[in-house]
């Protein structure tokens, strides 16, 4: 039987927080800010074992301290979390769809981006390929498509992220882990999720609105930003109390964006004090039910 009736009367918990389909029309019952939520996936758990955040969480009574603790002086230089990040903007992944359909050069990407696949024409709304194209030989950019060949040399995806201020997050088939993973590494997300045309919002994150604020913790951007983007990196990066700003956004919300079961005992300690994706989804619902009282 059809979803719809239950679904139409339902609060969806969704991992995609847009209100198209993933072919930018709003055609099918997609994200309604109005009254579902949006969750962060689970992130596999030597992900946030590996994150240099976590230490000022298990050592601080709350994220606010812990993150007041991070962008402190103590925490400045080479061995703190931000040191040795010495790439401006990290990317690794398929450009366009079909993501296993590797081809030659970027005129041949090209004539793939343009192909018609029925509900995923509009893969990542076209923003892998156009930061890609743009910007693919911008100093201090890496930006590793891996539908292109000779594909990127083999590395550590979450060393590479380590080593970056700013991580590309756009979407692809739908919701990606990409911020999540990103949040936990110290790393920046640059989230550039609207398909340019002006029609519908951008891809609202986990719980952006009730609890988070995704404009302080990230940089949010549209397509038509996309041409000044290395300027626009540069600037915030060369704001040094901009910068921090962000960065104590960052820490703040990293605890709502983990799911404590999910982690290894350490990390899971570490967030005993502190409210998790799960605790973040109820205060959600608590909110929404008293405001219906």
């Amino acid at each position: 039987g059809s979803l719809w009736e239950p679904l139409r009367s339902s609060i969806v918990l969704s991992n995609w927080g847009g209100v198209t389909g993933l072919a930018g029309v709003p055609t099918e019952r997609c994200f309604d800010a109005r009254r579902d939520i949006a969750v962060p996936g689970v992130l596999k758990a030597h992900i946030p074992a590996k994150s240099p955040l976590i230490p000022y969480l298990r050592a601080a009574p709350s994220a606010a301290a812990a993150a007041a603790a991070a962008t402190g002086s103590a925490a400045a230089g080479e061995g703190g979390p931000w040191g040795g990040r010495r790439t401006l903007l990290f990317f690794h992944g398929a450009l366009c769809w079909k993501i296993y359909d590797k081809v030659d050069g970027m005129a041949a990407m090209a004539r793939k981006c343009r192909r018609m696949e029925g509900f995923l024409n509009n893969y990542a709304f076209g923003v892998r390929y156009e930061v890609y194209r743009l910007h693919k030989d911008e100093p201090g950019f890496n930006l590793r498509a891996t539908d292109l060949r000779p594909p990127p040399p083999n590395a550590n995806l979450d060393d590479l992220t380590r080593g970056a201020t700013f991580c590309l997050c756009p979407s692809g088939t739908g919701w990606g882990m990409r911020a999540f993973h990103a949040v936990a590494l110290g790393c920046i997300p640059v989230i550039i999720q609207d398909d340019g045309s002006g029609s519908y919002p951008s891809v609202l994150q986990a719980f952006e609105g009730p609890l988070l604020d995704w404009a302080s913790l990230a940089v949010r951007l549209t397509f038509a930003d996309i041409p000044r983007l290395p300027s626009l990196l540069r600037a915030l990066a060369a704001d040094h109390e901009a910068l921090a700003a962000k960065r104590r956004a960052l820490v703040a919300a990293l605890p709502r964006l983990l799911w404590r079961e999910a982690l290894a005992t350490e990390e899971r300690r570490a967030l005993d004090a502190m409210p998790d994706a799960f605790d973040s989804v109820m205060e959600v619902l608590a909110g929404r039910r008293n405001a219906t009282r």
